[in-house]
């Protein structure tokens, strides 16, 4: 069979691997479908806008896109791993299981023969060795069914080799962590907007892992907290509730796309400063000490009160409370970050720090 007679899934994420992998197997004239798992745990902050560069890359191809949320799957997933963690909060193996038995279930209805992804052996520590790829295929139930097109020398054949429908010279020959091949390649293939190669899932980001902890530890997230923890500042008030101030205009502008209706909105009334909310418990200690937060970042006089506005949506109805701004010392501890204490909150009550 000739290459253009052969449909295939490309699994595209928003990395440079993957978008090297789609343009190489376009090149050599498959039918390429690109399938894009929305799991929500990728840098850009889901508002509805935008999508991943890979799949611009795809749609000038002429590839057929195709973009499945899974995101509340991977969250189960990132909640109870079954392989555990990378050196993160990355459930790296049961995420390649997952996403691997979602488009195995999808061949037979697109008539594809196999799939593809741009995974490079000994890339990834937890999840690009022989031996987890081997334990990936065999849990998904794809064994043999997963082109390496960029590794593919280094690995055994699958059946597309064995069947002819790619031959072993059309495969390349990357291995280890370096990223040099690939961005020659990229330069080579002309694909020149792709995500930054440091990027990727935020799981493997100590920062944003932290905050997924802080989560996990004092409640049951869902997916839209998921991408509330990639905006602004986040302070553990209490084991029931957290503020979150953006950092900048474009970090609010992103918090506010992300609020519901209902939700609390915190802003200095005279002044500019942060957007602000709580996610759990708004009392009016809670909120007292989110204004008082609002105002340290928009560096009000911390000698005096300075009024704050409160609301729930854009409506009118607000409600003004007067309180000093934080000192520094009290937002740092607060801090959800590598500085910010005992993961952001300290049980006055008990006089000792919560570090379980």
């Amino acid at each position: 069979m000739e290459p253009k007679d052969i449909r295939i899934i490309g699994l595209v994420s928003a990395g440079l691997d993957s978008t090297l992998a789609l343009a190489h197997m376009h090149r050599l004239g498959y039918d390429v479908v690109a399938y894009h798992f929305d799991n929500g745990f990728n840098a850009a902050v889901h508002t509805g806008k935008g999508k991943p560069l890979a799949l611009e890359t795809a749609a000038a191809l002429g590839a057929a896109i195709r973009v499945i949320d899974n995101s509340r799957e991977l969250l189960e997933v990132v909640k109870h791993p079954e392989h555990g963690y990378g050196s993160n909060m990355n459930p790296c193996i049961d995420c390649r299981i997952l996403t691997f038995r979602r488009a195995r279930d999808r061949m037979d209805a697109e008539g594809a023969r196999f799939i593809f992804t741009g995974e490079v052996v000994g890339q990834r520590p937890m999840s690009q060795r022989h031996q987890a790829m081997e334990l990936i295929d065999r849990a998904a139930g794809v064994e043999g069914l997963i082109v390496r097109p960029l590794c593919g020398q280094h690995v055994p054949p699958t059946l597309a080799e064995q069947n002819g429908w790619i031959r072993r010279d059309d495969l390349l020959d990357f291995q280890g962590r370096s990223r040099k091949p690939q961005i020659d390649l990229a330069r080579r293939y002309g694909v020149t907007r792709y995500e930054s190669p440091a990027g990727g899932c935020l799981l493997t980001d100590p920062g944003f892992a932290l905050r997924m902890r802080d989560a996990l530890r004092f409640g049951d997230p869902d997916v839209r907290e998921v991408q509330l923890l990639k905006v602004g500042r986040h302070f553990r008030l209490s084991e029931r509730s957290k503020a979150i101030l953006g950092r900048n205009a474009d970090d609010c502008n992103q918090l506010d796309a992300l609020l519901a209706p209902g939700d609390l909105r915190i802003e200095a009334r005279d002044m500019p400063g942060p957007l602000a909310t709580i996610r759990g418990e708004g009392t009016a200690e809670t909120i007292r000490r989110t204004a008082a937060l609002v105002l340290r970042y928009a560096k009000a006089d911390p000698s005096g009160e300075h009024a704050v506005r409160v609301s729930r949506g854009k409506g009118a109805g607000a409600a003004i409370v007067s309180v000093r701004p934080a000192a520094e010392d009290e937002a740092r501890h607060a801090l959800i970050s590598a500085e910010g204490g005992c993961g952001g909150f300290t049980d006055h009550a008990e006089g000792h720090a919560d570090d379980d």
